[in-house]
């Protein structure tokens, strides 16, 4: 068995009855039409005349046993199944430490590694080794099939130019996205792959991110499309067809490898030791409020010496959306941490954030990306394909804007629609996807912090100027054994019940009613909405499911001190 990993694809591959077997992890980008194929099919032999039943699951064409067989189209026996295709792609923002955790668990797997002691004690180049060479894979894959390929697109596309300057204005655009690395974040690596589903009960939904057990397919056949050797048999010039949303469906094989899948996993927590009961989890679960006070420490030297923007900030990165009420977001703490003492602050504080959270995103709020980046996902009829945009993220993923970034300029109508899905995002926890005629809500789970000089244009739950007391304690250095404690930490805290009891809820009503009678312009339904947000990631962050008195004291002291700081 030969093992191989991707920034986002781990394709632990094994050969069986020549069969490729992989475990891939992604992000479903786009839900593709429903594909039809033959569950069960008929072969005959041109010399023998023989019939042979034959099953299509689990493969992309139809299987022949020897150059003699074909397939007998006609037969009344065959049976035409659907399948649904997901085209998933490297999880968006995935941090490297995630990356090594599963390469670290993958090679520390004692089945593995008693297997592959196995294999090294009784080598067998006939039957045991199987080597799986990425270039060699793509060489013989590419050059067989998508050069010629490409060659007859390259030869159609000049005719088709030449057509055009005849015919002028009926000629169609062309799509200029490339599909088979449609990523929502440009600079992430891996490949992307089709994934195959035959279940009609899946559960998985759009930004999902879930890890596939399949069958990998790499018939090189299958990247010269079914659609172009019909119309070379019924000498069907290409150029008539759609070559947009071919070529967007059936790039090759060796680029988007197509995955059967067995089984697959919806994955909630991305952390591998989280999920199989690490010792050092387990060990991290009985210690939270030592983890806890280390952890507000190190945001604190981050911070200048600010205990309570450390506190917050806290609270901002266990915040979850965990529930809707009509259009309002329940859970949601976007925070607005602003004043910031100088340039580089913005880029120290994401280089920690980044090791310590699964997935993040550091986004500078410039005008040239503003006005030239696609933040709203779009509907490509031509192609028949979703084109992902940056704000296409995954739920828990943490989204840092930088508003320092900013310069004088003017918003074009791309930058005005931006910002203002942007808006949206941090308000009501939804992006409109554009389908063109008409938009579509898609509910999100994105942490947004804003860091600015002033207070953001965007609307936040919480905005905190930043008192720095001592820049001299700002810094970086945190041990790797510290930063993997935070993480457990996190992850555990993020997943604690709370509840209230009916007592603190009737207490809870009596203090707002006094709050109220004190100033009942500054305390209104928002702001004591935001009061029993910080009360509730206040209580899960020291490990209660609950809301002590003294927790709540605690809350209110940290609004009197926002109020303060904001006067």
């Amino acid at each position: 068995m030969k093992q191989r990993y991707h920034a986002s694809m781990k394709l632990n591959l094994k050969k069986f009855n020549q069969i490729l077997w992989s475990n891939f992890r992604g992000m479903v980008q786009d839900m593709l039409d429903p594909e039809f194929y033959l569950g069960k099919y008929f072969t005959k032999n041109t010399n023998t005349g023989e019939k042979t039943t034959r099953i299509g699951c689990f493969t992309d064409t139809g299987c022949k046993q020897s150059p003699l067989e074909i397939i007998d189209f006609d037969a009344e026996e065959n049976v035409t199944l659907e399948r649904q295709t997901y085209y998933c792609v490297p999880v968006p923002g995935e941090n490297q430490w995630i990356k090594d955790s599963y390469k670290q668990a993958f090679n520390n797997d004692p089945v593995i590694m008693q297997e592959e002691r196995n294999n090294a004690q009784k080598r067998r180049l006939d039957e045991d080794e199987i080597v799986v060479n990425e270039e060699k894979m793509e060489t013989e894959i590419s050059s067989k099939t998508s050069n010629s390929l490409e060659k007859k697109l390259r030869e159609n596309n000049t005719e088709s130019a030449e057509g055009s300057q005849q015919k002028g204005a009926e000629a169609k655009p062309k799509s200029k996205i490339d599909y088979a690395r449609n990523f929502p974040l440009s600079e992430e690596k891996g490949n992307a792959a089709f994934v195959k589903m035959y279940s009609k009960t899946t559960s998985l939904k759009l930004n999902d991110v879930a890890e596939f057990i399949c069958i990998l397919s790499v018939d090189p056949h299958f990247a010269q499309s079914s659609m172009q050797e019909e119309m070379e048999t019924n000498e069907v010039t290409w150029h008539e067809f759609n070559m947009e949303e071919d070529r967007a469906h059936c790039p090759p094989p060796s680029l988007v490898p197509r995955l059967h899948c067995l089984y697959y996993n919806k994955l909630e927590e991305l952390n591998p030791n989280v999920r199989n009961n690490h010792t050092d989890y387990e060990c991290a679960s009985k210690e939270l409020t030592s983890i806890r006070a280390d952890l507000i420490q190190t945001l604190k030297g981050l911070l200048g010496g600010d205990g309570i923007a450390a506190e917050y900030l806290l609270l901002h990165l266990i915040s979850s959306v965990y529930g809707r009420v009509g259009a309002m977001c329940v859970g949601k703490f976007a925070l607005n941490l602003f004043k910031l003492p100088n340039s580089g602050f913005c880029e120290r504080l994401y280089q920690f954030i980044e090791k310590i959270v699964p997935k993040s995103h550091y986004l500078p709020m410039s005008l040239n990306n503003l006005n030239n980046k696609q933040f709203i996902p779009s509907k490509d009829f031509q192609a028949n394909r979703l084109t992902s945009g940056v704000l296409q993220l995954s739920s828990g993923t943490n989204l840092i804007l930088d508003e320092t970034q900013m310069e004088p300029g003017k918003l074009d109508t791309d930058g005005v629609k931006n910002l203002t899905a942007l808006g949206n995002l941090i308000q009501w926890q939804k992006l409109e996807y554009d389908f063109t005629f008409n938009r579509l809500d898609i509910e999100t789970n994105v942490n947004v912090l804003v860091l600015s000089e002033g207070k953001s244009l965007l609307k936040c739950d919480c905005q905190l100027p930043i008192n720095f007391e001592d820049t001299t304690k700002q810094t970086n250095a945190t041990s790797e054994k510290l930063l993997q404690k935070f993480r457990y930490y996190l992850s555990n805290v993020r997943q604690m019940k709370y509840e209230l009891t009916e007592e603190v809820q009737k207490a809870l009503e009596d203090d707002f009613v006094e709050m109220r009678k004190e100033d009942s312009k500054a305390m209104n339904a928002d702001a004591f909405y935001v009061l029993l947000t910080t009360a509730r990631y206040l209580a899960i962050s020291h490990g209660q499911s609950t809301l002590s008195a003294a927790l709540w004291t605690r809350v209110k002291e940290l609004d009197a001190d926002l109020r303060k700081r904001l006067r």
